[in-house]
C-alpha cells in the first residue's frame, strides 16, 4: 500500500469506526478532498521533482561518504589499547558468567524446571530480546511509589550477565570494536565524576543508574537479533506505554488536584490537574509518551494484519489523548518534532494528509489547551521565568567548572550552585537542561562524548534507512524523530533527573542500532 492512500486509510479508520457522528462525517470528506486534491495538484508534482533530484544528488555527494563512514577516531579506536582491554575484560566476564551457567545447567539437568524453561526459551514471548522488553513493559507501569531505581540497576547487570553467559554457551563472539568509541568516552567521564563529587555516595548512585542506562542500550543492540525478535520487542513496550496512557486518562476521570508546583494558577486559570500516570511527575510521564508513542506509530505502519493496525492505532490514540492531559507544553512541541521528523524520513508526501487532519483538529481543541499552547515562551508564567533565573546561577557553574564539572549528584549539584545562583532562584534540584547539566556534573569531555555519540547514531540511522527495508525503515524513522522530539525537551528540562525516563532514552538507542544492524545484515 502506497504512503498516501495508506495515511488516508489510516486517518479514516477512526472515523469509519464512528460513522453516525454527522460532524466527523464532514470532516472526514473535507480531509478526502484536500488529500486528493493536494495529491493531483501541481505543487505535488513539483516538490515531488525536487525531493527526487536533491535524493539524485545526495547520493553523488561528499555528505553521502562522511554518513557512510566510520570517522578517524572510531578508526583509531578501534585499534587502540583501550578497545583491546575492553574486549579483554569482557571475555573474562563473559567466561565466569558462562561456567557459571554451565554449573546451573548441570545442576537442573533433566529436572521439570530445566525442561520447562527449554520449551519456553524456543517461544518467541520467552527469546532474550522479549523476557528485556517484558521487563522494560513492567517497568513502565509500575507505580512510582512502588518502583525502586535499583531494580532497573539490578535488572540492567542482570541481563548483560545472562547475555555474556549465553554467548560463552553458544561460543557466539562479542568485539567492542562495533561499539561507539563516544559513548564509552562519554562514560569514561561519567565514571571519574564519581571521585571528586563533594558526596561520593549521592555520586555513585547517580553514575550506577547512567550505566545501567547504558547497559539496557548495549543488551537490546546486542539481544535483538531477528526482525521477528524486533517487531515483538516493540510491540511489548508499546503495551507498557498504552497501559500507563490508560492509567493516566483514569486519573482525568477520577480527577486530579491542580498541583502549584506543576502549574502556575495564574497564568493557567482554566487548566486541570495534569495527570502523571505512573510517574512522579506529569513532565516524566510526558516524556516517556514521546519516547513511546512514535514507535507504537511505526507498528501501525508495518504490522501486516488489518486488526493489528487498528488495535495499535487505538494504542495510539489512547497515548495521544494521555498527552494532551499531561499538559506538558515541551512534551507537545517534542512530539510534533518527532513527528515530522519521522514523516519526512519515511515517507514525506505523508506531511500533507497528516497536516490537514491535524489543521482540522484545532477548532475542536478545549480552551484550557489553546491557553496552555499560549503560554509557551511567556514570561508571565513563573516556570518559564524561573528557568531564566536558574540559568543564571548555572551558567555561572559551566564558566567556573567547565574542564571537569563539580562532579555527579543533586547533592554536589546544589553544594556548588547556592553561592553562583540568583537571589530570586536559590534552591535548584538540577539545571532544567541536560546540555548543561552533563557539563556542570561531568565536564566538557563528556558533554562533547555525548553529543558525537548521537551525531554517530544520527549517521548510521541515515545511512541504514536509504537500503532498508520498509519494516526497518518505518521504525528507524519513528526512533530518530523520537530521538530529535527529546533534544528538544533536552534544552528546557533535565530529563535524567527520573531515572525511569534515562532508562527508555538509552533502550530506544539500543533498540535504533538493532535495527541499523539488521539493515546490514540484509545488506
Amino acid at each position: 500500500m502506497q504512503a498516501p492512500s495508506l495515511c488516508a486509510y489510516l486517518c479514516l479508520c477512526f472515523v469509519n469506526s464512528v460513522k453516525k457522528s454527522k460532524t466527523l462525517s464532514d470532516i472526514r470528506k473535507i480531509i478526502c478532498f484536500f488529500v486528493n486534491e493536494f495529491f493531483e495538484s501541481t505543487l505535488f508534482k513539483i516538490l515531488n521533482s525536487i525531493v527526487k533530484s536533491i535524493k539524485k544528488s545526495y547520493d553523488a555527494s561528499f555528505l553521502k561518504k562522511y554518513i557512510s563512514s566510520k570517522g578517524v577516531l572510531q578508526k583509531l579506536y578501534e585499534e587502540s589499547l583501550l578497545c583491546f582491554l575492553l574486549n579483554f575484560a569482557y571475555k573474562i566476564a563473559s567466561f565466569t558468567s558462562g561456567k557459571i551457567y554451565s554449573l546451573v545447567l548441570k545442576i537442573f539437568n533433566g529436572s521439570l524446571t530445566a525442561g520447562v524453561f527449554t520449551k519456553l526459551s524456543k517461544k518467541q514471548i520467552f527469546s532474550y530480546s522479549s523476557v528485556v522488553s517484558l521487563f522494560i513493559c513492567l517497568m513502565i507501569v509500575c507505580p512510582h511509589e512502588v518502583w525502586n531505581n535499583l531494580y532497573g540497576v539490578l535488572a540492567a547487570f542482570g541481563f548483560l550477565a545472562y547475555f555474556m553467559a549465553r554467548g560463552y554457551v553458544k561460543k557466539e563472539g562479542m568485539n567492542f570494536k562495533n561499539e561507539s568509541f563516544y559513548l564509552i568516552f562519554f562514560l569514561i567521564f561519567v565514571c571519574f565524576s564519581a571521585a571528586y563529587a563533594y558526596d561520593k555516595a549521592d555520586a555513585l548512585r547517580i553514575v550506577l543508574f547512567l550505566v545501567a542506562a547504558v547497559i539496557f542500550g548495549f543488551v537490546l543492540s546486542n539481544g535483538i537479533e531477528t526482525k521477528e525478535n524486533l517487531i515483538y520487542s516493540l510491540k511489548i513496550i508499546s503495551a507498557g506505554v498504552f497501559l500507563t496512557s490508560v492509567i493516566g486518562i483514569v486519573q482525568r476521570i477520577i480527577g486530579v488536584e491542580v498541583n502549584p508546583e506543576y502549574v502556575d494558577i495564574a497564568a493557567n486559570s482554566s487548566m486541570p490537574g495534569r495527570v502523571f500516570s505512573t510517574f512522579a511527575n506529569p513532565n516524566n510521564f510526558a516524556e516517556l509518551l514521546v519516547l513511546g508513542m512514535p514507535i507504537t506509530a511505526a507498528l501501525v505502519f508495518v504490522l501486516p494484519k488489518i486488526r493489528e493496525k487498528l488495535l495499535y492505532l487505538a494504542f495510539l490514540l489512547v497515548d495521544f489523548l494521555a498527552i494532551v492531559m499531561s499538559y506538558s507544553r515541551s512534551c507537545w512541541v517534542a512530539l510534533f518534532i518527532a513527528a515530522i521528523v519521522m514523516l519526512l524520513i519515511y515517507d514525506w508526501r505523508m506531511l500533507v494528509p497528516c497536516a490537514i487532519f491535524a489543521f482540522m483538529l484545532i477548532p475542536f481543541l478545549p480552551e484550557s489547551i489553546t491557553d496552555r499552547i499560549l503560554t509557551i515562551g511567556s514570561m508571565k508564567d513563573t516556570s518559564n521565568a524561573s528557568r531564566l533565573l536558574i540559568w543564571r546561577g548555572t551558567w555561572k557553574m559551566v564558566k567556573s567548572y567547565f574542564v571537569s564539572g563539580v562532579g555527579a549528584g543533586p547533592v554536589t549539584f546544589a553544594k556548588y550552585y547556592l553561592p553562583l545562583a540568583d537571589h530570586w532562584a536559590l534552591t535548584a534540584p538540577h539545571s532544567h537542561m541536560v546540555y548543561m547539566e552533563l557539563i556542570i556534573e561531568f565536564g566538557i569531555f563528556a558533554f562533547i562524548g555525548f553529543m558525537l555519540y548521537m551525531v554517530t547514531l544520527l549517521k548510521k540511522s541515515f545511512d541504514a534507512v536509504s537500503s532498508a527495508i520498509n519494516e526497518h525503515k518505518a521504525i528507524i524513522a519513528a526512533i530518530v524523530g523520537s530521538l530529535c522530539g527529546m533534544a528538544f525537551v533536552f534544552a528546557v528540562e533535565y530529563v535524567w533527573f527520573y531515572p525511569r525516563v534515562m532508562f527508555m532514552f538509552f533502550i530506544m538507542t539500543g533498540i535504533l542500532l538493532a535495527t541499523v544492524k539488521l539493515v546490514k545484515k540484509e545488506r
